[in-house]
């Protein structure tokens, strides 16, 4: 989020406070698992994404 001072209008914030991020995990040119972000810490589950990333590679020493 972008830094706001004083109250906030959350009908009216910034460009860059409509922004979030998201989670990716790619093998080669190929999108494996895409979580995009609704909201600020609207994140996916590290377990669940470290067990795809696994699957995605055959290999268990992927680390989060």
């Amino acid at each position: 989020m972008v830094p706001i001072e004083g109250s906030v209008d959350w009908n009216n914030l910034p460009e860059g406070g409509l922004r979030n991020g998201g989670t990716l995990v790619v093998k080669g040119d190929n999108v494996i698992y895409q979580h995009s972000d609704l909201i600020p810490s609207d994140v996916p589950n590290v377990d669940a994404v470290v067990e795809i990333a696994k699957t995605a590679t055959g290999k268990d020493d992927v680390k989060k």
